[in-house]
């Protein structure tokens, strides 16, 4: 990993804003923009922000077949999510656990079946709250009894989901997951 040291810039931030409001920049070495692949035709960039690390990805834009063979021949640990309501399957989620980023595919127009309803282009975020969604909730009387049930020490949405196939009390939706090897 290489490590450079940045400025930050600051500007008003003009337009409709507040007069006090600032807009902030950081300028990265050109050798990383090439790197990533990044160009004016190509600008779009996927932000995560978690304690004090923000993380700069580029935005992923692949189809899932080219999704899946790049984390293939990279040696990725992936998981394909089905997403389904009733016997239809709505939506594929290919899950790249290495590189954490998604790539998704919908297999219907009604919205609200949809994993992630009219986001064609979801981030890793965006992945982990759909399946907490799909659980019990974390402030839940008796959580400790249930996870302890299901012979796990911590609330982790992704053990719980694979567990339950996501399945919740009252809605028709559920999950099935499989690993790629």
């Amino acid at each position: 990993m290489e490590s450079r040291s940045a400025k930050l810039l600051c500007s008003s931030a003009g337009g409709s804003a507040s007069s006090h409001a600032q807009k902030y920049r950081i300028g990265l070495p050109s050798a990383w923009v090439k790197a990533m692949a990044l160009s004016q035709d190509s600008p779009d960039l996927e932000l995560t922000f978690e304690n004090d690390t923000i993380t700069i990805r580029k935005r992923n834009t692949q189809i899932p077949e080219d999704f899946m063979r790049s984390a293939r021949i990279d040696r990725h640990q992936v998981k394909i999510y089905r997403y389904y309501h009733v016997d239809s399957l709505c939506t594929t989620i290919y899950a790249d656990f290495t590189s954490r980023v998604v790539s998704i595919e919908n297999h219907t127009d009604v919205l609200i079946h949809r994993a992630f309803g009219c986001n064609l282009s979801p981030t890793w975020q965006d992945f982990l709250f759909f399946l907490e969604e799909r659980c019990v909730p974390r402030t839940r009387i008796g959580l400790d009894s249930i996870l302890g049930a299901m012979n796990l020490d911590t609330y982790d949405p992704v053990k719980i989901v694979e567990q339950t196939e996501g399945r919740i009390a009252g809605d028709l939706q559920w999950l099935s997951i499989s690993e790629v090897k």
